[in-house]
């Protein structure tokens, strides 16, 4: 029977290796290194005791291999690093296969992989004892997991995984570092009896009594804060999380390494480096009974020295903002009713998007990786999103700002038109806003080009068919410096261009015609994948279009300028369904295994998280686990007390308590199994004769621990002790 210390880091490594098989989806594979581990320690114990008994039979006490120990001992750690290097390479194969990768996804793949490949090793090697850099290399693990999305998106989940980590951490720290093999070699045979002693009496009991219900007091307080979080500080939490957003999203804009996160397009010219770099690699897969069409992720206000932004407190003055323009929380409806079409077994609750539930002529489910990040993407007429989430937060242009766990798909329920969208005269102030700079190029060709129409859909068409009939595309774009705004250059030299210039100079000429204009980015979903069973957008498929504002019909339309493009969403037209889908599967070899029991019960395992069982767990075992560990330690001591009812007995306990106290504020602890005469000496030797002050209050106490045992061993009560104790003083 293995020691509670070892059971708690068998426990431990399990829960770790989970983790990691669930992330990366790599269950055969930490499964194989499990079973070895075990395996490895197994052979090593039975070896051991083999030997062991051997030796005493034949040579008496046991004694050291000497060289054979080093030399097995080497052999062990070159065949621990010949296993890291093979399960760091196989870790390559999946990705290899693919068109395309993402490398940061692939690096926290072969990092967590090795990491965890050598904390099984250093477990075989410790004979389950484990070893200290099991700790470092377990929370290195946890952090490159979370990084490629294998925990929940929500501010439960997360408390939830940060509480799990911490408490896991504890724990492993106590049974790697209290096991005997950091202690002290030289301690004695009486002093480990006497701890074993102590450890197996109601003391232990007692401990573990106060360790659950420290746990239990744990668990309230992460509730109480994940609640206030979520019910308290909407608000707070909202605005923080807007402000990081707009921050890092234009921070990502300007990197040169493209392509890793989803398309945002803030600032000109990152769209094209999304499309450029790695342009195969897959961004979403979309389940659908036709061609998705355009899905937008970020819609922008107003534009500035060649960045767009939405419109939000910390970036626009307070004259061209109003209450109208910002972001508002929406809560849950109900449960989802749609089936997913992928196979996932995630729960989803249903979100309305617009005002009032329309007429739904279709529905799509979106599949997000998410180590691109945490955007959503919906077509313009979306009406409600059915996603993990217990709060969604929409911008004022109907885009999700946050919420939403993408670890999970989502499932839009897309409306045969959009719905109306009352605008105050503020918000029209800043979607018609165009800078100074612009305007002597923009007004005079948007009067050419609008000349005689009044509607802003002809005007729209108007200026979609200049673009796409007087120039052409290109990714080749020149050189401007940074004091050339490109939408001016653009239009002044009518230079081949990509759709973010296109976009953004149909927005300026149309806002020069009064008709109010939003950017927006996302991705074009025409392609359906060898499979037959979903559509797929890849990075190449990122696209700029732009969205203008109805005064009359008070509805948004969309508006695409780039050439050789048509704008397509989800119509009800059955023309356009695709004869080859196929659903129920996302294209994996799972046909008769989804049929089993088996199969169910390893899917439901498979999707367990820390925002899905362990929230209802906690939920529901705080107040009960409280409240019985509190009963449980009141009939203890009340038993305890009533077993020692002696007057003496009990005046003597509190005396020695006091003094303890006071001893304890002086560096000095006396231990468990620390006779009061021993204490007494190791006093006199902490505090040394002479001739200082201090000497006389050393000796006072120390005399007072030994009267205080001789009064106990005869049975009468011992004086109180009326001394100070001594300071320490180096």
């Amino acid at each position: 029977m293995l020691p509670l210390n070892q059971w708690i880091i068998v426990s431990m490594i399990l829960a770790l290796t989970m983790f990691v098989g669930r992330a990366f989806d790599s269950w055969p594979t930490v499964f194989v290194l499990f079973v070895l581990a075990m395996l490895g320690l197994r052979v090593a114990h039975g070896r051991e005791r083999r030997t062991l008994g051997l030796r005493q039979r034949i040579e008496g006490p046991p004694r050291p291999a000497g060289g054979s120990w080093r030399r097995s001992f080497v052999l062990v750690v070159l065949f621990g690093l010949v296993l890291v290097v093979v399960v760091s390479a196989t870790r390559w194969v999946p990705y290899l296969t693919r068109a395309s990768f993402n490398p940061l996804d692939l690096g926290a793949d072969v990092l967590a992989h090795a990491a965890l490949t050598t904390i099984l090793i250093l477990w075989v090697i410790g004979g389950a004892q484990g070893h200290p850099v099991m700790l470092g290399l377990g929370m290195s693990i946890v952090l490159l997991t979370v990084a490629v999305g294998g925990a929940s998106q929500s501010i439960t989940g997360q408390t939830t995984v940060a509480f799990c980590v911490c408490t896991g951490f504890l724990f492993s720290s106590q049974a790697i570092l209290g096991s005997g093999k950091l202690s002290d070699p030289n301690r004695s045979v009486a002093f480990t009896e006497q701890l074993t002693l102590l450890r197996n009496s109601r003391w232990r009991r007692v401990s573990l009594l106060f360790s659950a219900l420290t746990l239990s007091s744990i668990l309230i307080t992460t509730g109480m804060v994940a609640r206030a979080t979520n019910d308290s500080l909407p608000d707070v939490q909202r605005l923080l999380q807007s402000s990081l957003k707009d921050s890092l999203d234009h921070a990502v804009d300007q990197l040169t390494f493209s392509g890793t996160r989803y398309v945002r397009g803030a600032t000109l010219g990152a769209v094209r480096r999304d499309m450029m770099s790695n342009p195969e690699e897959i961004a979403l897969r979309v389940f659908a009974d036709q061609s998705p069409g355009y899905l937008r992720g970020t819609a922008f206000d107003f534009y500035s020295r060649r960045n767009w932004y939405p419109a939000s407190r910390h970036t626009l003055d307070a004259e061209y903002f109003s209450p109208d323009m910002d972001d508002t929380a929406v809560e849950a409806r109900g449960r989802a009713t749609t089936e997913l079409r992928s196979g996932s077994r995630s729960e989803l609750r249903r979100f309305q998007i617009e005002g009032a539930p329309n007429d739904v002529i279709g529905t799509i489910e979106v599949r997000n990786i998410p180590m691109k990040g945490n955007t959503v993407f919906m077509p313009l007429a979306s009406n409600w999103i059915e996603a993990r989430s217990g709060r969604v937060t929409l911008s004022r242009n109907r885009t999700v700002r946050h919420g939403v766990n993408v670890l999970s798909p989502y499932v839009l329920g897309v409306a045969r038109t959009s719905e109306t969208d009352a605008m105050s005269e503020t918000r029209r102030r800043t979607l018609l806003s165009i800078p100074e700079n612009l305007r002597a190029v923009v007004e005079p060709l948007a009067q050419r080009l609008c000349e005689g129409v009044s509607e802003p859909r002809d005007k729209a068409k108007r200026v979609a068919a200049f673009f796409q009939s007087t120039f052409s595309y290109s990714l080749d774009l020149p050189q401007l410096s940074q004091s050339q705004d490109p939408i001016r250059y653009f239009l002044e030299n009518e230079h081949p261009a990509h759709c973010e210039l296109f976009a953004s100079a149909t927005a300026m000429l149309l806002r020069a015609e009064e008709v109010p204009t939003r950017y927006v980015t996302g991705y074009v979903v025409s392609e359906l994948h060898e499979d037959q069973v979903y559509w797929v957008a890849r990075n190449r498929d990122a696209h700029a279009w732009v969205e203008a504002y109805d005064e009359r019909s008070q509805v948004w339309f969309p508006v695409e300028a780039t050439p050789g493009r048509q704008y397509r969403t989800v119509t009800v037209d059955e023309s356009q369904l695709s004869d080859t889908y196929a659903s129920g599967q996302d294209g994996d070899d799972e046909a008769d295994f989804a049929q089993s029991w088996l199969s169910s019960t390893w899917a439901f395992l498979a999707t367990l998280r820390a925002s899905n069982p362990l929230l209802k767990v906690f939920q529901f075992a705080q107040g009960p686990l409280f409240l019985l560990v509190s009963v449980l330690l009141w009939k203890r001591y009340q038993i305890a007390n009533a077993s020692s009812a002696n007057p003496v007995d009990i005046l003597s306990r509190k005396m020695l308590r006091q003094v303890d106290r006071r001893m304890k504020r002086a560096s000095l602890v006396r231990q468990g199994n620390e006779t009061m005469h021993q204490f007494a000496a190791r006093i006199e030797n902490t505090f040394p004769p002479s001739k200082t002050p201090v000497q006389p209050c050393v000796d006072e106490v120390a005399d007072w621990y030994r009267r205080f045992a001789e009064a106990r061993y005869r049975g009468e009560t011992p004086e109180p002790f009326t001394g100070a104790p001594p300071k320490f003083r180096k």
